[in-house]
């Protein structure tokens, strides 16, 4: 009987939401392996280092995140953007052009930015953290700045050609994996903040050359007379610079609170935030998994203005994100102190932080695709602006709650933009697209 309803609802779904039911499937179980790997990697930081040393990691791993955010500038989801669309016409050679233009791009601002991150991060740990301690694991982790955003072009750039398994090894589970093995080596000698920041350093690298080594055969081998039109420097600015502004702005709002919070609290007061922060991020692998190949289908879908199949797919995908997501959510709310125990008794304070976050990403959820809907049609100047607007509010509300209430300010701060963010990216689609991806709020004048 299940069987037979299995298949009633298989044969219910259209050709779309079949792809990206099977895609979802796929990258989910790819990401929920990378997710386990990587939480087992924070609870034997947080376990052999302390919430100090965590917070140590954490801090130095949100610079580099960030820089790395600016040497990619948008160019990885330009590159998707442009894959998704040129691989159905079978156009393999603009495909390479834009990729290896990318990847020029990512190594001269990611080369300039690491150089600056070195130099300045002496400065940086005294006068901008108040910890002399953190200028080492800066340092170091300033050199996985070139490195990581190379392994996210490339993952991008398969994710456009429906490489769902290759993309979502690279961006979630070669890292957490390559870090737990050479960490825990290390750990066999010492273990100190350095054996982490160097593990993660060779991860990124290993990982690049793994993503580099894909994206090469990945590619047809009639890529060199496949497609006559070139991709320059300039039609690749084109899109990633409005691009670059919202992926930016996604990421300093996600990480403005941390980052001020090391400039008002402790760095074991950081550690505890950082372990709740990861934990709520968690359920986002649903809206990963689902989004890893929704995105290239509502740039496909857009382009030949089928609006109506882009808003039941968004529909669907909204749904499938919920169903995967609320069993966990409803752990964070019911039993926080217990989870956040795992990583250790001086932990268990950060379940109420843990709730708040958790609120967050309920509602976005529920809001579903917005964003990519924005970024993967020709809206991306409006999500620019968006995730401007949204990480503002973060930065404002950390520098009022964090002074004041510390690791749970920031917590509300993040939670509170999340929500703004999500709420405006929704009104901008059923502005801007006449599409709405909550299925009881349907919009009728699709065409």
């Amino acid at each position: 009987m299940l069987g037979a309803m299995i298949r009633k609802l298989w044969c219910n779904l259209d050709i779309h939401m079949r792809e990206v039911f099977v895609g979802t499937l796929t990258a989910f179980t790819i990401r929920l392996t990378g997710a386990l790997v990587q939480f087992l990697f924070n609870v034997l930081l947080a376990r052999l280092l302390g919430a100090k040393g965590m917070g140590l990691y954490s801090l130095a791993l949100t610079v580099s995140t960030l820089c790395s955010c600016l040497a990619r500038w948008g160019m990885d989801q330009a590159v998707l953007r442009i894959s998704a669309v040129k691989a159905d016409n079978h156009r393999w050679r603009e495909i390479t052009l834009a990729v290896t233009t990318g990847c020029r791009f990512i190594t001269l601002t990611g080369g300039v930015i690491t150089v600056a991150v070195w130099l300045a991060a002496p400065l940086l740990a005294t006068k901008g953290f108040n910890d002399p301690d953190l200028a080492f694991p800066i340092r170091v982790m300033a050199l996985s700045i070139v490195p990581f955003s190379l392994l996210n072009l490339m993952a991008e750039a398969l994710r456009g050609l429906k490489k769902l398994m290759h993309s979502s090894f690279l961006q979630a589970v070669c890292i957490p994996i390559t870090c737990c093995l050479l960490f825990g080596a290390a750990s066999l000698i010492k273990v100190t903040v350095a054996g982490a920041v160097f593990a993660y350093l060779a991860a990124t690298i290993i990982t690049a050359v793994i993503g580099i080594r894909i994206w090469k055969r990945a590619i047809p081998p009639e890529v060199q007379t496949a497609g006559d039109k070139t991709i320059t420097m300039r039609d690749l600015m084109a899109l990633s610079i409005p691009m670059g502004w919202a992926t930016t702005m996604v990421l300093v709002m996600g990480m403005a609170d941390s980052v001020i919070l090391g400039v008002f609290g402790t760095s074991e007061e950081i550690g505890i935030y950082s372990a709740a922060l990861r934990l709520s991020m968690v359920a986002t692998l649903a809206m990963l998994a689902v989004n890893s190949i929704a995105a290239p289908k509502f740039a496909a879908l857009y382009r030949s203005r089928s609006l109506r199949d882009l808003e039941k797919l968004s529909q669907r995908a909204n749904v499938m994100m919920l169903m995967i997501a609320s069993p966990l959510l409803l752990l964070y709310f019911t039993f926080p102190t217990h989870i956040m125990g795992i990583f250790g008794t001086e932990f268990q304070r950060g379940g109420n932080m843990l709730m708040v976050l958790a609120v967050g990403q309920v509602v976005t959820m529920m809001m579903g695709s917005v964003g990519y809907l924005l970024l993967m049609t020709e809206y991306e100047n409006v999500m620019k602006w968006i995730n401007i607007y949204a990480a503002l509010s973060n930065v404002i509300l950390s520098l009022i709650l964090v002074p004041f209430w510390g690791g749970l300010g920031a917590a509300c701060a993040n939670a509170t933009s999340l929500v703004f963010l999500n709420l405006m990216a929704f009104v901008s689609v059923w502005k801007k697209l006449h599409i709405s991806g909550i299925p009881f709020l349907t919009r009728t004048s699709c065409h």
